[in-house]
């Protein structure tokens, strides 16, 4: 290769050295800078880690102050029956505080008057 260019085989030989040197190099700085992106982001998703560490805290805190307000409450009041029933929503009391169904609070009576839509409609649109 040195006699084709017409140069000295030591100038050859440098050259090659140069260009595997540079390889070399452009490689680590390539693995350096991929490096640093993932410690940037170890340590971001570290910081994360945390912080959901803390918010993890803070609920189980508050789920056991519930479960003391619930045992407290469960040991000195009504049993958990009657809590429950609590909970949900009261039945529909009638005039003389029969429970009803809920179906029947709007019952009309079947007379003429309700039959016709019109004058139905015409009572409670001119009041």
């Amino acid at each position: 290769l040195s006699s084709e260019l017409g140069i000295d085989p030591r100038q050859v030989a440098d050259w090659f050295q140069n260009r595997r040197a540079r390889s070399k190099t452009k490689k680590l700085e390539e693995e350096y800078s991929s490096l640093t992106y993932v410690v940037h982001d170890k340590g971001c998703l570290e910081s994360e880690v945390l912080k959901l560490k803390e918010q993890l805290s803070d609920v189980e805190k508050k789920i056991q102050r519930l479960t003391e307000r619930v045992d407290c409450v469960s040991s000195n009041g009504p049993s958990s029956s009657l809590l429950m029933e609590a909970a949900m929503d009261p039945p529909f009391l009638g005039e003389f505080g029969v429970v009803e169904e809920y179906d029947d609070v709007f019952y009309a009576p079947d007379n003429s008057y309700f039959n016709n839509s019109m004058e139905w409609m015409n009572m409670y649109m001119y009041m």
